[in-house]
């Protein structure tokens, strides 16, 4: 979240991380920070650390402040197993208090995949309840989201949110399709004539 990337929650989470590695005796060769989102898009980051760690020739140790902090889905498992039981990689949680390598015990295992599904059911639930409220709102009336342009969010005297034209922008989005529409010009002119219009 936004909070955690410019809060102190990452911080402190990668001090616990660097501390960890002292007292256990592993040389940092690399950090990274994960603030993308582990349901959505390609997850380039995660990506750079699994590409990162094949091109070694030892094991790395992956040192992360939890499970979730690393991955949010049971795919994420699928890659990172054979990687750990084939010697690759060590995964080691700090707060959650376990390592998965090559030598984990079925215990640790079971521990590793119930804070993945954990996670999993966490994120499937957000998005169930977000769902829940955006559609109680269109229910309700109310504008769900950020206002299109043209429209600026508005807040009524009952805390209900509505859009209302925006003064400034609304004529020249009419203005826009208003012209468009005569067939005259093509978009990159109306680009150029709305930049013109301010």
């Amino acid at each position: 979240s936004t909070e955690q990337e410019y809060g102190k929650s990452l911080d402190g989470q990668l001090m616990q991380c660097r501390e960890y590695a002292e007292r256990k005796g592993l040389k940092i060769i690399k950090e990274y920070r994960l603030v993308e989102s582990s349901t959505r898009g390609g997850r380039k980051e995660f990506m750079n650390i699994i590409n990162f760690v094949k091109a070694q020739h030892k094991t790395i140790a992956i040192i992360v402040h939890t499970v979730d902090r690393l991955q949010r889905r049971f795919e994420d498992t699928v890659l990172l197993r054979p990687m750990a039981l084939d010697g690759q990689i060590e995964l080691h949680f700090v707060a959650n208090g376990f390592i998965v390598d090559k030598d984990t015990k079925s215990h640790q295992k079971l521990m590793w995949n119930m804070n993945v599904m954990g996670a999993e059911m966490f994120i499937d639930q957000l998005k169930e309840n977000t769902k829940r409220g955006l559609d109680k709102k269109i229910e309700d009336g109310e504008w769900p989201t950020q206002a299109p342009l043209g429209y600026l969010n508005h807040i009524d005297e009952n805390r209900k949110k509505w859009i209302i034209l925006d003064p400034e922008r609304a004529p020249l989005i009419k203005r826009l399709f208003e012209e468009y529409s005569t067939g005259a010009y093509n978009i990159r002119q109306m680009h150029k004539r709305m930049k013109e219009l301010g």
